[in-house]
């Protein structure tokens, strides 16, 4: 096997090549393990690079109007958008980790245990059928304090879901609910951990296989020695594998041989991924799909990924949508590339800005960037800004 190759056969399992992309949503968010949601509009963009014909209402309706998807913290201590089949396994294995964390969030916010079952007892009842956002909540409680770290553990004990948006489609504020008003025939707590985990590792190597254990281990939140005895557990189904230029032995499903074996190499692809695009964010091993040399321009120090450019699976460079009077979407290569390469890029900027600002928009190229390992957090969002 050969990087390329796997690139493109992942590629095709994320929807990013032209024959594969359908309109299906749903099953977008099942083939990629979820979408991730820690920005508002990464799952819209991540959605609008993978469908022939995508609309904002649309992911709007899925999650709120049919409730087909679901808002969840999971992998990570993430926020992830997934399918109502996925939210148990996903609950179930993270659960231990991110109720600890919003444990500890409570205590450091001077809440007694005694005072959040009374607090969070007196919330449940206040959401019952409806969704209330976090001040709403607090206002109607005559809460004098901070209450973010209650609806955290709660949403984390499965008892609430982060529900609609408090604004427009970017909006990070948003109201929460009760998980069983929007999913009353879910089951939450049914799963055992040892069985979600073996789930997830399954979900994981079924979308972003061939993967090292290492990859697994990152994007699920989970030591080694857990994943690998999951791999032990599934060892029938799997096999392992040497790639060039990528670290260990990585394991894979049968069936991904054969449909490696099965590609067929057309026109370059040409891809526009948002900031935290699944694509990005399944693998701790980057060097599958950037040159080590570009690192710093594409992550930062938290290993956050940025807005990306993509030329047959590897990241080729950056882009960034900068708004205001003349709408614009600013390009930058790390190399050089074929002429066609370049108009196949900017007609795609265009695009994505148009589906941001729902108007015209322009395309700019830029020839640097100041590295995002040596800038402030949250410069991922705009890589490009002061070019």
């Amino acid at each position: 096997m050969d990087l390329d190759s796997i690139n493109r056969l992942i590629l095709r399992k994320h929807h990013l090549t032209e024959e594969s992309k359908i309109d299906d949503i749903v099953q977008i968010a099942d083939d990629l393990c979820g979408l991730h949601a820690t920005s508002a509009t990464t799952p819209y963009l991540s959605l609008f690079a993978r469908t022939r014909s995508f609309h904002k209402d649309d992911l709007y309706n899925a999650l709120y109007g049919e409730k087909l998807l679901g808002r969840i913290r999971c992998m990570r201590n993430t926020i992830h958008i997934l399918t109502r089949k996925m939210i148990p396994v996903a609950l179930a294995a993270t659960r231990d980790k991110a109720m600890d964390i919003s444990r500890k969030f409570v205590e450091s916010r001077g809440v007694s245990w005694r005072q959040y079952e009374e607090v969070s007892e007196s919330i449940a009842g206040l959401l019952r059928e409806k969704e209330m956002t976090a001040s709403e909540i607090k206002k109607a409680l005559g809460w004098d304090r901070d209450i973010s770290a209650i609806l955290y553990l709660m949403c984390d004990s499965a008892v609430l879901i982060r529900g609609r948006p408090a604004g427009s489609w970017r909006s990070r504020n948003h109201k929460y609910a009760l998980l069983k008003d929007y999913f009353p025939h879910m089951e939450p707590r049914k799963m055992g951990e040892r069985e979600a985990t073996i789930a997830l590792v399954r979900m994981h190597l079924r979308t972003y296989g061939p993967a090292a254990v290492t990859d697994i281990a990152w994007w699920a939140g989970q030591g080694k020695t857990r994943v690998r005895e999951a791999l032990d557990d599934i060892q029938e189904d799997i096999e392992e594998t040497d790639v060039p230029d990528i670290k260990g032995r990585l394991c894979m499903f049968a069936s991904d041989r054969e449909m490696l074996d099965d590609q067929t190499i057309n026109k370059p692809v040409v891809n526009l991924l948002p900031v935290l695009d699944p694509y990005l964010m399944g693998y701790k091993q980057r060097e599958r799909y950037l040159a080590d040399e570009y690192y710093g321009y594409v992550f930062d120090r938290s290993g956050n990924g940025t807005s990306t450019i993509l030329i047959d699976g590897r990241v080729a460079g950056v882009w960034d949508m900068e708004e205001g009077e003349e709408p614009t979407v600013k390009l930058l290569l790390f190399e050089e590339a074929p002429k066609k390469i370049r108009e196949s890029i900017e007609a795609g900027a265009i695009e994505v800005g148009r589906f941001i600002v729902e108007g015209d928009v322009g395309a700019r190229w830029c020839d640097s960037m100041i590295p995002l390992t040596k800038r402030t957090a949250g410069s991922m969002m705009s890589p490009l800004k002061g070019c």
